[in-house]
């Protein structure tokens, strides 16, 4: 797919490619043709020049490439930059090295301005020494000119005029970029040729693993996860990067250029410098190999030990390099080696690291980058302005401290009650920052403390929510908006009101619980106590006995509601217009629907779409007298298994404003002589 510019003003602007499959034809382990998966420039009689003037606001979302030299390539002029443009969540490459293998580089970007590149997949670019036709350099990502030689010691051929401003890498997955032809693999590399004025790009939230090159010719062929040169207030913050694999084999020329978690390669004044550059909340591990030759292993390495750091400078790292070394200086063939964090934080002016970690960050696999419960990286990382969300999209910091990495663990805001105040109190908050008035679907809420109700000021929206025992939630009428599951530990109670449980027949109370998942989710609670429930997700399974102290509401037909062998306790109001499932059950207590209130309640079940509800088994046991005695049908019923009159009157005639007609009938489907029992035998409980 070809986007071409035909002038300065004439570029192709607010166009988007998406949800294509495109597969080159030239197999790219045989041959080393240029082709390209989605390319965005000018014409095609030159291939490698930079010319795309005017190609902007265009998006690249969800494509799948496989099988060219060059995935997706977005190349402005070094005059008249590409302003905003958006490559997402695309998978470039396949699943195994070979004929479909991505031969050169996955996404290229030159000359971009406010360019965000975020949740892409690009994978099996390159390969072994089977599996590659030529020596060019590898990239996963690669923010410079198209040209052999992507990355060496210095600047070379028209990277010099490359420019970068605002460009974002986020969120990205990149693995298996090999090299075994002698020369480069870089995970992310970014060459950028303004280094004295502001460039603000941002390297972040990504994991690289897999990186793997054999260099040995020019001293800067080499294997890098993600490598820097130029730029000026630029960011490389909360990456993850795991450098694993074997660098050389028995059957390949020894690697004599040694490797780096992170590259930054230019600080002298004869190429573009690195200045005022933050490299902040990093995790590098090094879990490899080189089978031939006794070369170094790097976590980081710089060109020299000039003074190229900003205020924030490199610090709040995680540095696991067993066996090999923490950091270096000099060309890639000949480092100044510093084999321990201790010694690597001394040597520049002023000293950098000094809250950096050496230590083992339990990812979750070679090839998951998430972290676990025990790792070292929660809560020693360094919050960052403007950088709020990790690789997932989950928000940060949410603990006293960011997670150092990609991977914000354990995404709770934990209200601790330190005040009698609303949601956006930030003392109230376990890390003294609020989540916001309004919350959002992708942050998880933990009730931790007795001192004091978590109070709402407005509508709120979360993902998922614990309260812990002896806590409590105070609505004020106003609903929390829950798309994951909700667990009530122990006493726990989330009133409508304040310290209220408002009760109406046949008015939907505000001040609602609403489980609204596009999908399904669980509930959960304990002895505690829910003024309303309201049901709109798509699927809810009860994993516990649920007490309901107001209303409970499922209106939506395509819901679907698991019951199970679980019991539905309502004091107030219940409509469920849904699909309930149940288990098959034998006694009274399965799957139970009962009907408990003090106040006049409507028993409104029908099955989607229809006038009819059908259940396993419901009670009556209302322990007042006249109007309040009561539990008024709200449609016809079919019970599977039994109806038990235990105190109170059920009534078939009733209200016909929202059924369409007065008198319901019961229809009892089990044999079973005891299927019907009305316990006191008396009138006021009958039906």
């Amino acid at each position: 797919i070809h986007l071409a510019s035909n002038g300065t003003n004439n570029g192709c602007q607010f166009d988007t490619i998406r949800y294509c499959n495109i597969s080159g034809g030239s197999p790219q382990n045989t041959t080393s043709h240029i082709t390209f998966g989605v390319y965005s420039n000018k014409d095609l009689t030159t291939p490698e020049a930079n010319q795309g003037w005017g190609n902007h606001h265009n998006s690249f979302e969800k494509n799948y490439v496989q099988r060219v030299r060059y995935g997706i390539v977005l190349a402005g002029s070094n005059n008249y930059l590409n302003q905003s443009n958006s490559i997402l969540a695309n998978t470039i490459g396949p699943d195994v090295e070979g004929i479909n293998a991505i031969g050169a580089a996955g996404i290229v970007l030159a000359n971009q301005q406010n360019t965000i590149v975020r949740a892409n997949e690009v994978k099996y670019v390159g390969g072994d020494i089977f599996n590659i036709s030529d020596t060019a350099d590898r990239a996963g990502i690669y923010l410079g000119s198209i040209q052999e030689n992507l990355w060496n010691s210095q600047m070379q051929r028209s990277d010099s005029a490359v420019k970068f401003i605002g460009v974002q890498v986020d969120g990205n997955t990149v693995h298996h970029i090999t090299n075994q032809a002698g020369l480069s693999a870089i995970g992310i590399a970014y060459l950028n040729s303004i280094d004295t004025t502001a460039t603000n790009n941002q390297i972040s939230n990504n994991m690289v693993y897999a990186v793997l090159a054999n260099g040995n010719s020019a001293q800067g062929d080499h294997a890098a996860g993600i490598g820097v040169i130029g730029g000026h207030t630029d960011f490389v913050v909360y990456n993850s990067i795991l450098m694993n694999g074997a660098y050389d084999t028995d059957s390949l020329a020894a690697m004599t250029n040694s490797p780096a978690g992170i590259r930054i390669n230019s600080t002298d004044l004869t190429n573009p410098m690195v200045s005022n550059l933050t490299v902040v909340n990093n995790i590098v591990q090094i879990d490899t190999a080189a089978a031939k030759a006794g070369t170094d292993i790097f976590a980081i390495t710089t060109a020299s030990a000039s003074d190229i750091w900003s205020a924030i400078g490199c610090d709040f790292n995680n540095y696991y390099t067993p066996g090999y070394k923490v950091g270096g200086v000099g060309n890639t063939a000949s480092y100044s080696a510093y084999s321990t964090l201790s010694s690597w934080e001394t040597v520049f002016s002023p000293n950098q690291e000094p809250n950096s970690i050496a230590s083992n960050p339990l990812f979750k696999s070679e090839t998951d980058l998430h972290i676990t419960a025990n790792s070292p990286c929660i809560e020693t990382g360094l919050e960052l302005d403007d950088l709020h969300h990790d690789f997932d999209g989950d928000i940060r910091p949410i603990k006293a401290n960011s997670t150092i990495g990609a991977d914000q663990f354990g995404q709770y805001y934990i209200w601790v009650g330190r005040e009698n105040s609303h949601t956006t109190s930030d003392l109230n908050w376990r890390n003294y920052k609020a989540p916001g008035a309004a919350g959002s679907d992708s942050i998880d809420v933990v009730i931790a403390t007795e001192n004091h109700s978590w109070t709402l000021g407005g509508n709120f929206t979360l993902h998922s929510l614990a309260l812990l025992n002896s806590t409590y939630i105070n609505l004020d009428y106003n609903n929390i908006y829950a798309t994951g599951d909700v667990n009530m530990q122990g006493y726990s109670l989330i009133y409508s009101g304040v310290g209220t449980c408002t009760q109406n027949y046949n008015v939907e109370e505000q001040g609602a619980l609403i489980l609204s998942a596009v999908g399904h989710q669980s509930f959960a609670m304990d002895s505690g106590e829910l003024c309303n429930l309201w049901i709109t997700a798509d699927s809810v399974t009860l994993q516990k006995n649920i007490s309901i102290k107001n209303d409970l509401l499922a209106k939506l037909t395509s819901t679907r509601i698991l019951q199970g062998n679980k019991t539905i306790d309502v004091k107030g109001d219940i409509k469920i217009w849904s699909e309930l499932e149940y288990d098959s059950c034998t006694t009274l207590n399965c799957a139970l629907i009962n009907i408990s209130g003090p106040v006049q309640q409507l028993v409104d079940l029908r099955l989607p779409l229809t006038t009819i509800g059908k259940i396993a088994s419901l009670q009556v046991d209302k322990n007042n007298t006249g109007d309040n005695s009561k539990a008024m049908l709200g449609a016809n019923l079919v019970i599977d298994n039994f109806l038990n009159l235990k105190k109170g009157k059920l009534i078939s005639e009733g209200s016909d404003a929202e059924s369409g007609f007065r008198f319901k009938t019961v229809y009892i489907y089990n044999p079973d002589s005891n299927a019907v029992t009305r316990v006191n035998g008396n009138t006021n409980d009958a039906f």
